[in-house]
């Protein structure tokens, strides 16, 4: 797709606010101020909805504010991309995740997209998530937070090797298993919690 037929919206995650001759945007520990002593910016900022294009932002802000060129409002829209404060409204995620997987793992993509720019899809990151397989050695008490916070993430595929029985001094520590569980095979537990 051409860059200037992108539709750029202001991402949720980045807070915005308008004072007398500046734009605040924060988010994530930094904070970014654009000086607007003309109420371009503004104008610019109130565009970023995901209606218009990057074409259509430029012309109807050149318009607007004569003194600037195409140039000046292109540079804007790229500082604000290269900054990931702004994203594609046209990349949707209903092709790359299921309904479930949208809601599900919502947070996660709101997380991402914190990383991504113009062109990047946040939805194919959790994508790849969900295709991944990982392997983990021991499911005692490091192994069963570690297998539990993979398979809340997302991750497709955990193959876990444990050999070892439930003993009622591991509850204190291994959060996968409770009390019933004591004398039961660690891995079978496991597989039956995070399936």
């Amino acid at each position: 797709m051409n860059y200037k037929e992108i539709k750029p919206k202001l991402k949720k995650a980045y807070p915005v606010v308008y004072d007398k001759n500046r734009i605040l945007v924060g988010g994530f520990g930094k904070n970014i101020e654009y000086a607007d002593p003309t109420g371009s910016v503004y104008f610019v900022f109130k565009l970023l909805t995901g209606k218009y294009t990057i074409k259509q932002i430029t012309r109807k802000t050149i318009n607007q504010y004569s003194q600037y060129t195409e140039k000046d409002v292109f540079d804007l829209i790229n500082d604000l991309n290269s900054e990931r404060i702004i994203e594609d409204a046209n990349i949707s995620g209903t092709n790359v995740l299921s309904k479930y997987e949208l809601e599900r793992y919502h947070r996660n993509i709101n997380f991402f997209s914190s990383f991504i720019d113009l062109k990047k899809n946040k939805y194919r990151i959790q994508r790849k998530i969900s295709d991944t397989t990982v392997g983990i050695i021991g499911l005692g008490g490091l192994g069963s937070h570690i297998v539990y916070d993979l398979a809340a993430l997302g991750i497709g595929h955990i193959k876990a090797i444990e050999f070892d029985k439930l003993d009622l001094t591991n509850l204190n520590r291994q959060i996968l298993y409770n009390y019933e569980d004591v004398g039961k095979s660690k891995g079978h537990l496991a597989k039956k919690k995070n399936s």
